[in-house]
């Protein structure tokens, strides 16, 4: 929630020509320090609404200046608003469609479990870093409209009911080029507003004016870190404590069963810097996406290596064909998954090889070769010695391949 004593640098109504809409108000659905949301019934047309009303003179700013943003992202990340103007109180409302759901926010333990919505099956991690990346985009095209956001954690990201992403709250947006008048430009801006959890170096020092893109790089940054520890990065009780944890944004130390990767990805975006931060929104959401493709590769070449294992037991035990040749498939699906999220994933790689040999020294000691003629041509490394077994029926086939012995004894 930003902070409502550091937002004057926002816009002031003047001369606005109020909307007059019928709207019959509902239900409260949530209260800032600014602003009040609550259902309400569209009766023109019958629908459920989300009405968000000013509750001061700096929440009137606020929301004039999310309308004014939100009217020009048009993106599926961003709520549609439907007008602007008065509550039945008379105070400044937005009229946006109804999201329900949950927030990001509300899925991350203190503790740092994940967790899923319900219906969800799958890592928790995956699915998470997959928000992430999604919030990224929307935050990428904010950029690329000039626009950035100022305010990004997961309590401002709402996950719909079918899994859609949006990121919420564009009160603090300001605008990065001079294409957008009528919204406050991040370079003036000479004060604190925001979430001091999420909190840039540069949003708190205004003096050198370096608030901009890689603010917000910093600050999907600090939702990263949240997946990996259950908290924001600055989150001492004491409010001077915080502060210099803001000023100095040390790189955080993680636990040993943080992946590397993830954890090199937040100390660059988190840099105190933004020159030793990530170029782009765009840069930090690649290199997330590149991780997370390695760690699901992982996982699954793993799964692949205990499918080969049963399948070793099953050629051992002398079960049916069908069997064999069922265990064979589905290891053969994990593989690919795997080599699909990684290609170079070397485990992998070595796991296919293994599988593919087996099979074929298989089939070759029982007399059949049609299948491993098909299965040569998949090998990731060729191996012109078993071709040559295949085309001579005499040759003889005792052993399997090193690399199955060794997987055997994995």
């Amino acid at each position: 929630m930003p902070d409502p004593s550091t937002t004057a640098d926002r816009p002031q109504p003047r001369g606005f020509a109020w909307l007059a809409t019928e709207f019959e108000m509902g239900d409260p659905l949530g209260t800032g320090g600014m602003s009040e949301v609550r259902l309400a019934r569209q009766v023109t047309l019958g629908r459920w609404v989300a009405v968000k009303s000013a509750t001061s003179e700096v929440g009137e700013a606020a929301l004039i200046n999310e309308a004014r943003v939100m009217a020009r992202l048009n993106c599926s990340g961003v709520v549609p608003i439907l007008d602007l103007g008065q509550d039945e109180q008379g105070r400044t409302a937005l009229y946006m469609q109804r999201i329900e759901g949950r927030t990001w926010r509300s899925l991350i333990g203190a503790d740092g479990e994940l967790l899923l919505p319900e219906g969800v099956e799958g890592d928790p991690l995956d699915w998470h870093l997959a928000v992430l990346c999604r919030v990224a985009r929307i935050v990428e095209h904010a950029h690329g409209r000039g626009i950035m956001h100022r305010d990004i954690k997961p309590g401002n990201v709402m996950i719909g009911h079918r899994g859609e992403v949006y990121l919420m709250d564009w009160g603090l947006a300001a605008a990065l080029d001079a294409q957008h008048p009528e919204l406050p430009r991040a370079l003036d801006i000479d004060r604190f507003a925001g979430t001091t959890g999420h909190a840039a170096p540069e949003m708190l020092d205004t003096r050198h004016r370096l608030i901009g893109a890689r603010t917000d790089v910093y600050q999907l940054g600090t939702c990263l870190h949240m997946l990996l520890t259950g908290r924001p990065p600055h989150v001492d009780r004491a409010v001077a404590d915080r502060l210099r944890s803001i000023l100095r944004s040390e790189p955080p130390a993680y636990s040993a069963d943080v992946p590397p990767g993830l954890a090199a990805i937040c100390h660059r975006a988190m840099a105190r810097r933004p020159g030793d931060r990530f170029g782009s929104v765009r840069l930090l959401r690649r290199a997330i996406e590149s991780v997370d493709g390695e760690l699901r590769s992982a996982r699954r070449a793993g799964e692949g290596l205990r499918g080969l294992l049963t399948l070793r037991r099953l050629i051992a035990a002398e079960q049916t064909p069908e069997r064999i040749t069922e265990q064979f498939a589905e290891t053969r699906h994990t593989l690919r998954e795997a080599l699909a999220a990684w290609p170079e994933n070397p485990v992998a790689l070595d796991g296919m090889q293994t599988l593919l040999e087996t099979v074929i020294h298989h089939d070759l000691l029982r007399g059949r070769r049609d299948r491993p003629r098909r299965l040569l041509r998949d090998l990731p490394r060729p191996r012109p010695d078993l071709e040559a077994r295949i085309d001579r029926p005499d040759a003889a086939v005792r052993l399997l391949p090193p690399a199955a012995r060794r997987v055997g004894h994995a």
